[in-house]
């Protein structure tokens, strides 16, 4: 039984321990084991000294560049340099800026300006121009001063991403392409070329400066991602095609489907299923065998079993993207233009306007949303174009979702939770789900049964959708508008009873409709005939 000196314990209140403070608190006691003399303890659960870790042994491109880094950014190319200072204004570090960096700042533009090199797309990209482009990255996470600031920015965005323990550093597509126009332009060609030098460069700066990256870096981590954002150039998925192959692209559509998180192999070890010797790291690469020839050791040429503690995993998550829509043209919208073929009903016509251009949503004090989309029910005799009023939406709006109560479930305007191509459990999302940012339209809306009916309630109020199945636990968002169609039960309207007696609807339902439109079918030779002559 452990024994503790009370007058040892500490027990009073305290800050919460902030990341920032956490890795501090990490690099003291481990100068503190150096200091001592203690053997410390890998990420693995090995002692530093123990013989199963063949990655810390290994001496990869990815550690050699680590180690010329850290005792000189250009491998020593820089130096006895007399050439004038010619940067450009942007590229000069501030007066007033004191940064540990500022020993790299001295490296002269010329070492890594890019305008005179070439890359060829689709070929992978030589030693030479490969080192000066992580130069060239290097030198613009240290320098690059956006426009209207007096500091760099990407310092301290480093050192966010080290105190929230991140691993992807979000670079503007402006910032890169203000920097080095070539680079930019390289990185929108050849992504599959260009992204892992920025991912490593990031993953070299990042270890420099921060201990839990270098730590990453020692048991083989050799990238981290670098999220670019703020592309120019925006093209929709109905149009890509062939020549979008291997380029970086920007598209906006609608996450219809996802998987779960599951982990994919990133860098193997191996080890020799006849005397144990371990093979690696290998990289997985598309179309690649990685199963090694033989055995180093003892000639086999296998059986051979993963080494799982030595081998690196990434996050792997399958995302389903359907067409959005392009933007509604500016312009005005008048009832008379609605549903041309139909002739009149302007209280319904007026109705669906309203829903179509909407309200506007209300946030009070950070408590409660109040939905600023309008729900409408129109409900009436048979023959007299319900559904076409829906059919004309559908056509104009440019994201409305079309399905009808009858043909529908709960899971179908909502969401379900299916087993995808490889069994796993995956979140679909239903009408309403697509319809987000849009409208809904559901014909038939009375031929729903109750409990079906009962899965919209939250959807319709709420806007959004609640699921708890096959251990997916998510909220899904359902901002839209519904305009929902229904006869009476009888079969025809009878303006003697109320309106909740003419339709088979429950009042929980009926209150989410904000407006409610009825038509009727009457006997008027003086309407049929201005009927007749509109047709």
């Amino acid at each position: 039984e452990d024994h503790y000196d009370p007058e040892m314990l500490d027990d009073g209140p305290h800050e919460p321990l902030t990341m920032a403070t956490r890795l501090a608190a990490e690099r003291e006691m481990e100068a503190r084991d150096r200091r001592e003399g203690r053997a410390g303890r890998s990420p693995l659960g090995h002692t530093a000294d123990s013989p199963r870790r063949p990655a810390a042994a290994v001496e990869t491109p990815f550690k050699k560049r680590l180690s010329d880094w850290n005792s000189s950014p250009v491998s020593g190319s820089r130096g006895g340099s007399d050439l004038d200072d010619t940067s450009t204004k942007k590229r000069k570090r501030p007066q007033n800026y004191d940064d540990e960096d500022g020993q790299d700042e001295d490296v002269h533009e010329s070492q890594y300006d890019l305008n005179q090199e070439r890359l060829t797309p689709g070929v992978e990209v030589e030693k030479r121009v490969a080192d000066k482009i992580r130069l060239c990255f290097q030198q613009f996470l240290i320098k690059f001063v956006a426009e209207g600031q007096v500091v760099p920015k990407y310092p301290d965005a480093l050192r966010k991403m080290a105190e929230e323990y991140q691993a992807h550093l979000e670079v503007s597509f402006h910032h890169l392409q203000q920097w080095s126009g070539p680079l930019a332009m390289w990185l929108y060609d050849s992504p599959r070329q260009i992204l892992p030098l920025l991912n490593e460069t990031l993953m070299l700066q990042a270890a420099r400066k921060f201990k839990t990256y270098e730590t990453m870096a020692n048991v083989g981590e050799n990238e981290l991602r670098v999220a670019i954002s703020g592309f120019p150039v925006k093209d929709t998925i109905r149009g890509l095609c062939s020549r979008h192959m291997n380029k970086l692209i920007q598209v906006k559509g609608v996450a219809t489907k996802r998987t779960n998180v599951f982990n994919q192999v990133r860098r193997l070890w191996v080890r020799c299923a006849k005397c144990n010797f371990a093979i690696g790291p290998l990289d997985v690469a598309e179309e690649t065998d990685l199963r090694p020839s033989k055995c180093l050791e003892c000639q086999s040429k296998g059986p051979w079993r993963v080494d799982r503690q030595q081998t690196i995993y990434q996050n792997y998550q399958k995302i389903t993207l359907q067409e959005s829509p392009s933007a509604v043209d500016p312009g005005k919208m008048f009832i008379a233009s609605m549903a041309p073929s139909i002739y009149g009903m302007w209280h319904v016509k007026t109705a669906i306007a309203l829903s179509i251009m909407g309200g506007r949503q209300k946030e009070v004090a950070g408590k409660h949303r109040i939905r600023g989309d309008i729900n409408t029910l129109i409900v009436g005799d048979p023959g007299l174009g319900k559904s076409q009023f829906l059919k004309y939406v559908e056509q104009i709006f440019p994201r409305a979702v079309y399905t009808t109560g009858k043909g529908a479930s709960a899971v179908g305007l909502t969401a379900a939770v299916t087993r995808d191509e490889t069994g796993q459990w995956c979140l679909e999302g239903g009408a309403m789900v697509l319809a987000d940012d849009g409208m809904c339209l559901i014909d038939e809306f009375d031929k729903m049964n109750d409990q079906d009916r009962t899965s919209l309630h939250e959807a319709m109020e709420q806007q959004s959708i609640s699921i708890s199945k096959a251990g997916i636990v998510a909220t899904l968002q359902a901002r839209c508008a519904v305009v929902a169609v229904a006869n009476p039960t009888e079969g025809r309207y009878d303006p003697q009873r109320t309106f909740s007696q003419n339709v088979n609807l429950s009042d929980p339902i009926l209150s989410r409709f904000d407006l409610t439109c009825v038509l009727r079918d009457e006997a008027d030779p003086v309407q049929d005939e201005m009927l007749a002559d509109h047709v």
